[in-house]
Formats: structure tokens, sequence, C-alpha cells
């Protein structure tokens, strides 16, 4: 089967299979009335649970493990270079230096970066319970053209009368 086939059969599935979601998984009145697995399905389309932390987590212990792992091995290992030409021949050269480097500032510099992106993570999800615990407001209606603005209580200040006659002054303006 060409690819270009095999796209245009896979686009079709994936856009019955959406419609399919979004007619009997989906809509909020079937939340709790689906079987087990299409209620996992349905939380996780809805995005109740963020799995991302999770799979970030994973990505973070498996890289750092292969980054002590991968700057130990560098410790004792020596690369071999091939030249040809005039000076041709072999030459080799230790790695002990980059196994250190990598060793050492490998997993530091995995941390600060996964660290920013679990503050990312972590603040979307402060954000979501914020937002299931504050109470439900009723919908904001438009105005209408009778309503009564509601605006503060307006207080009286002074402000000075212009047809009031003005104190006499000098003529120094004073």
């Amino acid at each position: 089967m060409p690819s270009h086939i095999a796209t245009l059969y896979g686009f079709i599935c994936a856009l019955i299979a959406t419609i399919l979601l979004f007619l009997f998984v989906l809509p909020s009145r079937k939340s709790g009335s689906l079987p087990p697995v299409l209620q996992w399905l349905r939380d996780v389309l809805t995005f109740k649970k963020l799995y991302l932390e999770v799979i970030l987590r994973a990505f973070y212990i498996f890289s750092t493990c292969f980054s002590i792992f991968w700057g130990f091995f560098l410790l004792f290992s020596r690369e071999e270079y091939y030249s040809y030409g005039v000076f041709g021949g072999t030459y080799t050269e230790s790695t002990f230096v980059e196994g250190l480097i990598l060793l050492i500032l490998g997993p530091i510099l995995l941390r600060v970066s996964y660290e920013f992106a679990m503050l990312l993570i972590m603040a979307v999800k402060n954000l979501m319970e914020i937002n299931h615990k504050m109470p439900t407001q009723p919908a904001s209606r438009e105005p209408e053209p009778g309503d009564e603005p509601n605006l503060p209580p307006v207080t009286p200040c002074a402000v000075p009368n212009p047809e009031q006659e003005a104190p006499p002054t000098d003529e120094l303006g004073k």
C-alpha cells in the first residue's frame, strides 16, 4: 500500500473515532455512567488528571541514570581516530575528562531543566485545584436598556461655582 493511501486511511479512521468519542464518551451527562475503561478514557481526554507529570518524572530518572552510567563508562574509555593521507595512522585519546564532566554536570543540568518543566506543571495543577474549590458563579447576563447601572453612591464635594463673584485681589494677583 502506498504511503499516501495509508495516510488517507489513518486520517479517515481518526476523524470517525473523534466523532464517535465526542458523541458517546465525552458528553458531561455520560460522566459516571460509562464502563471503567471508557470512564478512564473520558478522564484522559478531558484532562481531569495530568499524566505529563508522571511521564516527565520517568524521563528525568532515566536521563539521570543514563548520564551517570555513560559518564562512568567514559572515564575508562578510549577513542580511536583513523587518519589517511601523508601522515596516516591510528590515534587514540582518553575520554576521561568528558566522562568526568558528564558524570558531574549531567545530573545537575538535567535536574534544573526538569525542575523548570515541573514548575509549569505544578502551577497548572494548583490552578485546576483552586478552580475546583471555587463556588460556581451564576452566568452574568448582559444589561438591558432599562436596567439601572450598579454604581457606588455619589458623595457631594465642594466645587467652586463660576457664577459666584471671585474675591478681590490686588494689582499683583495676590
